[in-house]
């Protein structure tokens, strides 16, 4: 059975929490804490980044890759709708999927990096990096509301660009990061999804 590392809170390893309970996959969870992994997950990802899976003699970490394998793995239809991912990008919008992927990723870690600082007691008035890094966040979701539509990136499709900026901006909002909800097209798309068993029921509290 396919062993999945992963913490609560973390929006990368929530990004592939929804694709299991989508593509309705069995697995083991195991909770890890990345400040004080345990020998096994060290073993699995020399990054000591969560999350990481194990399906066989396949082992893999970072989260985009972990969804395009199960996505190539193990096609399924999930039972509601829109229905989920089809595949991790359209063939016929590839750059341009990719490009909105490494937007919404590029928020993601920023934030991150503001969050840690944050817990360092350095904040971005103090620091002309941890400044860039949130003017780098609200420029993202300015580029990213104007490619968004209220029903989501792909038509038809909860796709894997709606995954990741709904995972990135809910866990933004938790952590008093990131602010988004001035931007229409991109707060529509997390009140479409909001319900969506998959995701309320991974959504940090």
């Amino acid at each position: 059975m396919l062993a999945f590392y992963y913490g609560l809170i973390s929006p990368f390893s929530r990004k592939v929490r929804i694709a299991l309970a989508e593509l309705a996959i069995g697995h083991e969870g195991k909770i890890e804490d990345p400040r004080n992994p345990t020998p096994e997950f060290q073993a699995v990802n020399p990054n000591w980044r969560i999350p990481a899976i194990v399906d066989g003699k396949v082992q893999l970490f970072e989260s985009n890759l972990i969804l395009e394998y199960l996505l190539k793995t193990y096609p399924g239809q999930s039972k509601e709708t829109p229905p989920f991912a089809k595949g991790f990008v359209r063939s016929d919008h590839r750059w341009d999927d990719a490009a909105t992927l490494v937007a919404i990723e590029t928020m993601l870690n920023s934030g991150i990096n503001l969050l840690q600082m944050q817990r360092d007691e350095i904040r971005p008035d103090q620091s002309a990096y941890l400044r860039r890094e949130d003017e780098r966040i609200q420029r993202d979701l300015d580029w990213l509301e104007k490619r968004a539509t209220p029903e989501g990136f792909v038509p038809g499709e909860f796709s894997i660009l709606d995954l990741n900026l709904i995972c990135t901006l809910e866990w933004g909002e938790f952590r008093e990061i990131i602010a988004w909800r001035d931007r229409p097209n991109l707060s529509a798309i997390v009140a479409r999804y909001r319900e969506r068993e998959s995701v309320r029921t991974t959504k940090p509290a």
